[in-house]
């Protein structure tokens, strides 16, 4: 039973069970003296508990909480900014340096202009090594895509081998397949495919890491790796064995081309898919 001293206090009572619940409420004259008490029986139906996106429920009650970031958006590593007509002072005989700090004493008037490394947008690239029975591979701390770490044994995931792009699904490859077998890798010899759709197999059959749901990345997915502050290879340092060159996509573009992503130094273009480059896969 629930006990009242007044009706106020059990009209704005909140109950935390459902079904009927016997109320008893003291009844009181004007200068307060008790004139009894009456009881009820009251069917309580409560509302849903909606809570907002920062807030947990606990308790009956909804509790503010710190979420993670979730902008699957990284930065793109240049930390420098642009200053297109004073050069920094360099020894004699060196090319003059255009980046300057992104501070207003180095950029005078140009300081707020929104350069890439003075407003830093998105989160910092945050990568995780992970290893398996003695293979590494790389997780993406911001974006969770887990990505192929090159070797430099001859292996299979070798960082010199280089593939032909090759989709036979005309669902999704741009109306063109590309070409099959047209570049040079492990075991070509004995039957491996050298192009995208053969590597990719072969990974997954290879169990690589511990997992057998690789594939070729999208062309935003490759770019959200590059690090544009830096240069030959424009890659964070724990993706080791990277080759300064261009890496396919899965990202068709118009005819018989497809985007690739550049590692020397981050660009994306589109190249011919008959052209044979390198693979770096993703999860």
């Amino acid at each position: 039973m629930e006990i009242f001293d007044n009706f106020e206090q059990a009209i704005t009572h909140i109950f935390t069970e459902t079904g009927e619940t016997e109320v008893s409420v003291t009844l009181k004259g004007e200068n307060g003296q008790v004139l009894g008490t009456q009881s009820m029986i009251i069917d309580v139906q409560l509302k849903p508990l909606v809570c907002l996106d920062n807030q947990i429920k606990e308790n009956n009650q909804c509790i503010d909480v710190e979420l993670p970031a979730t902008n699957p958006l990284t930065t793109t590593g240049i930390t420098l900014c642009g200053l297109d007509y004073k050069s920094v002072a360099l020894p004699s005989g060196t090319n003059p340096n255009p980046n300057q700090p992104c501070s207003i004493e180095a950029l005078g008037k140009m300081f707020g202009w929104g350069q890439d490394g003075e407003i830093q947008a998105g989160q910092q690239m945050n990568y995780t090594l992970l290893e398996n029975y003695g293979e590494q591979c790389i997780k993406d701390n911001v974006t969770d895509l887990i990505w192929e770490q090159k070797t430099d044994d001859d292996g299979l995931r070798d960082k010199d081998w280089f593939y032909t792009w090759y989709n036979p699904n005309t669902k999704n490859n741009g109306g063109n397949e590309g070409l099959q077998n047209g570049g040079t890798c492990y075991g070509k010899a004995n039957g491996y495919q050298c192009d995208t759709q053969g590597y990719i197999q072969a990974l997954n059959q290879a169990n690589y890491c511990g997992y057998s749901d690789w594939r070729m990345p999208t062309r935003s997915e490759l770019q959200s790796i590059v690090d544009h502050g830096r240069y030959n290879p424009s890659i964070n340092p724990i993706f080791v064995n990277t080759r300064n060159a261009a890496y396919w996509t899965n990202s068709s573009a118009l005819g018989s081309s497809l985007w690739i992503v550049a590692f020397n130094d981050g660009i994306s273009d589109r190249y011919s898919k008959n052209e044979h480059y390198y693979i770096r896969a993703v999860r």
